[in-house]
């Protein structure tokens, strides 16, 4: 009779040790993981969320061997998220400067300078892809946020000559000032033939508003 006291005595306490499980109502705990061997802790929401832009830019045209041409550029995009958009239009007016090519031949082989075809405007729609945004520090002092894009499409290109339909590809990029203002540095490539050239790239630098 003792021994079975004993036995249920010693039962009865192991019950009462054994760890109970923890609480539903607990909050859980969320361990940090590396990405690519850093720790991330948090990612920022994108600062700019404004759906419409107006830029304005001027344009430096260097391909054509005959002439140097600079454009003053002027467009309006309409974001559909935070990773498309449609560049609704791109109109870009364009000068040129005659090269030593074009005297030498007027002087040599009486080439008027009038008769080389040469682009006067261009009109373009394009889609764009947002292909990276982020930020940086700006000389060590000042946080900078920026956007580039891939941009793609159909263009209208206006000659001295002619109208012609082509295509249309580039790649930007966007420094914020603040959530309205940003710079802009730009690669176009305008793929209609014009006299000898198929590629006329253009370099330029502007600037957008946001709104």
């Amino acid at each position: 009779m003792r021994w079975g006291i004993l036995i249920l005595v010693l039962w009865g306490t192991q019950v009462q040790a054994a760890p109970t499980p923890p609480s539903s109502d607990k909050p859980l705990e969320f361990k940090e993981r590396p990405l690519d061997g850093v720790v991330i802790e948090g990612v920022e929401t994108y600062r700019n969320t404004r759906n419409n832009t107006f830029d304005f830019g001027l344009g430096l045209w260097p391909l054509s061997p005959y002439y140097n041409s600079f454009s003053v550029d002027v467009g309006y995009t309409h974001f559909v998220s935070k990773t498309y958009a449609w560049e609704v239009l791109r109109a870009s007016y364009i000068y040129s400067v005659d090269k030593g090519l074009t005297s030498e031949l007027a002087d040599s082989y009486k080439v008027q300078p009038a008769s080389i075809e040469r682009l006067n405007y261009v009109l373009s729609t394009n889609l764009r892809y947002v292909l990276a945004y982020g930020k940086f520090i700006f000389f060590k002092e000042h946080i900078r946020y920026f956007r580039s894009n891939l941009v793609a499409g159909p263009t209208l290109a206006i000659t001295s000559s002619r109208s012609t339909v082509g295509g249309d590809l580039g790649i930007n990029l966007e420094v914020y000032a603040n959530d309205f203002f940003s710079w802009r540095f730009e690669l176009r490539d305008t793929l209609v033939t014009v006299g000898s050239t198929t590629n006329n790239l253009a370099i330029s630098v502007g600037t957008v508003y946001a709104f």
